[in-house]
Order: structure tokens, then C-alpha cells, then sequence
């Protein structure tokens, strides 16, 4: 019979709270592996005698995950701009959706040119002031 190690991720207060769900806790899953003759140990402690963190192998290894998590950075952005210039090529509008539709916008600005205060249009059409103070511009 072939023993195996679980390695036990120390969790904080709020991870416990969020993992301790109907069947599973973090607890009742470290003695059900310690009963089956299996062994645990701290992940962190593990870590540490693979490689100290301290040391020059410890320092490329983490070198070498800031490189990984930097290329999968640049490749989401890629995809990302990838699928706005598509978006924009079906014809999406970007931003967001205007308060006043064109015929509001329209009127807003005949009645700005009539005199009519900037603060009574926001009113009438239930927007901020500056909403039609940007339509003056």
C-alpha cells in the first residue's frame, strides 16, 4: 500500500468561511486523509525544502512564474483588442449609451440657443446640468 502526501495550504479566516460549504471543510478533509494513512504537510514547509525562496534557484523559479503570468497577460489583451476591432467591424457602437437620443439632443440644443438655462433643460429631460452642458461645448 502506497502512502501518499497531501500538501495543506494554510487558509485564512475569509477562505475557510467560503470553502466550508455543505460537505466540504478543509478540516474534515485533513483527517479523513490522515485515517486513510496518508500524510499531510504544510504547503509552505514544502515549498521551502524544495527551494528557499531565499536562495538563486528559489529567485529564478519565481522569475520564471513572473515571466509565465506576464505573457498570459499580453495574450488576454491581445484577444481582448482582438474581439473590439470584430465588435467594431459588425458595426457595434463602443462606450456608453447616450442619455438623450438624437431628437432630445436636437431640441436641448434649440432650446439652449433660445436662452433657456442649462440646469431647466437638465430638468426637463431628467439629467445632470453638465449632460447638457457637454451638448453645448
Amino acid at each position: 500500500m502506497s502512502r501518499s502526501i497531501l500538501h495543506e495550504f494554510p487558509l485564512d479566516r475569509p477562505m475557510c468561511r467560503f470553502l466550508t460549504v455543505e460537505r466540504f471543510s478543509p478540516r474534515r478533509t485533513t483527517a479523513a486523509v490522515r485515517e486513510s494513512g496518508s500524510g499531510t504537510r504544510r504547503a509552505s514547509s514544502a515549498l521551502q525544502q524544495v527551494s528557499p525562496l531565499t536562495e538563486v534557484s528559489g529567485r529564478g523559479i519565481l522569475a520564471l512564474l513572473s515571466g509565465l503570468a506576464e505573457e498570459e497577460r499580453h495574450r488576454i489583451l491581445k484577444r481582448a483588442n482582438e474581439g473590439r476591432v470584430a465588435a467594431i467591424k459588425r458595426g457595434t457602437k463602443m462606450g456608453r449609451t447616450p442619455k438623450l437620443d438624437d431628437h432630445q439632443q436636437k431640441e436641448a440644443l434649440k432650446r439652449i440657443k433660445a436662452g433657456e438655462s442649462l440646469r431647466t433643460i437638465a430638468k426637463s429631460y431628467r439629467v445632470h446640468h453638465s449632460t447638457i452642458s457637454r451638448l453645448a461645448g
